[in-house]
């Protein structure tokens, strides 16, 4: 009964894959732009090894990032009821993505701003983006419900996205490679230096 029940509430693989697409999409698309907007300041200062390493640590922890992002949408349609999020997973879970990165890229430039806020930013941080996500979770199965339109544009635009899954992937997946090679390459190092 568990078993069944889990796979009542998971969307199967191919909604799952639109929305990782929208979610690699959204989390590289915002890495390249970082590692860009740095580049012409690590031109002056590392080698093209030492800025390929940065860009390899750099897109594993956005592939990472991805995965974790996509467990959680994961999770709430493990605890959402299946009409608000699971029979809806592309649209909610591309347009959630969506929102979210939106508000992330708006927050980014006052993070130092609010982390003044100290103990009481990092208390309340997490249980108001949890309230939110979950209301706003809630606003959009409404106005899918309601428009949709809406909801066939954005499974449309999640479809195609899907390219960017063999874009993005292979190269998370080799910069995460690259990575374990270098610190298994430091820790052979280290000992046999020490």
């Amino acid at each position: 009964m568990g078993r069944k029940f889990l796979k009542s509430k998971f969307p199967d693989r191919s909604e799952a894959l639109q929305v990782f697409s929208v979610i690699l999409f959204l989390v590289f698309s915002w890495a390249i732009y970082m590692i860009f907007y740095v580049l012409p300041a690590w031109l002056m200062e590392m080698t093209a090894v030492e800025i390929l390493t940065v860009c390899a640590y750099v897109f594993s922890f956005a592939l990472l990032e991805s995965l974790f992002v996509l467990g959680g949408m994961a999770l709430l349609s493990l605890a959402l009821p299946a009409r608000i999020f699971k029979q809806k997973f592309v649209p909610q879970g591309s347009l959630l993505t969506i929102l979210l990165g939106a508000a992330a890229y708006l927050i980014h430039p006052r993070t130092a701003e609010l982390i003044q806020f100290r103990l009481l930013y990092l208390a309340l941080t997490p249980v108001i983006v949890l309230a939110g996500i979950i209301i706003l979770t809630f606003f959009l199965a409404f106005l899918f419900e309601r428009l949709p339109g809406l909801m066939r544009a954005v499974t449309a635009l999640a479809e195609r996205m899907t390219i960017f899954v063999y874009i993005y992937l292979p190269l998370g997946v080799l910069s995460l490679f690259v990575v374990f090679l270098r610190l298994l390459f430091d820790i052979i190092i280290n000992v046999f230096t020490a």
